[in-house]
């Protein structure tokens, strides 16, 4: 009889173990966020989904990049105090982000849980297509074309 029940408490133990090991992997990006006193100035999160990275700080953000096994997956000219931040493009893995502001750089780690959209490989009928990588990046192009809109208390503290 007690070996019956050290059995069913081993079994749920597992069960325990198991499920709670099978929910921490179904988010999609976890953050290891930089405790550092002097990233405070950075708040670094990801959004309720999880699948994208929220960025803003009390100083303005000149560029965001990845260095490492990811180097220059991402490589963004940002320019201003908030930037959201699809992950959805990224492999799954390790990512190693700095994050320019003001005379100072910001790394923490974003760990991609899930294979993105890009990865997965579709089948139609015996052949295996798999789409082409895709890096995030800024062009010049796109740099021209945006536009930057400056509060009035800003615009009077530049005259």
């Amino acid at each position: 009889m007690k070996a019956l029940r050290i059995d069913i408490i081993l079994i749920w133990l597992v069960g325990i173990f198991i499920s709670s090991n099978v929910s921490a992997q179904s988010q999609f990006a976890t953050i290891k966020k930089n405790e550092n006193l002097a990233a405070q100035s950075l708040q670094h999160d990801l959004n309720e989904t999880k699948d994208t990275l929220k960025l803003v700080s009390s100083n303005y953000i000149h560029r965001i990049y990845t260095v490492g096994d990811s180097s220059r997956m991402v490589d963004i000219v940002v320019n201003r105090r908030k930037y959201d931040l699809s992950l959805r493009e990224l492999v799954k893995g390790k990512h190693i982000f700095v994050v320019q502001e003001s005379g100072k750089k910001i790394i923490f780690q974003v760990h991609i849980n899930q294979d993105s959209w890009q990865d997965k490989s579709k089948r139609v009928g015996e052949t295996i297509l798999k789409p082409d990588s895709k890096t995030i990046s800024a062009e010049k192009s796109d740099l021209m074309k945006s536009t930057v809109t400056v509060p009035e208390s800003d615009q009077n503290k530049m005259e």
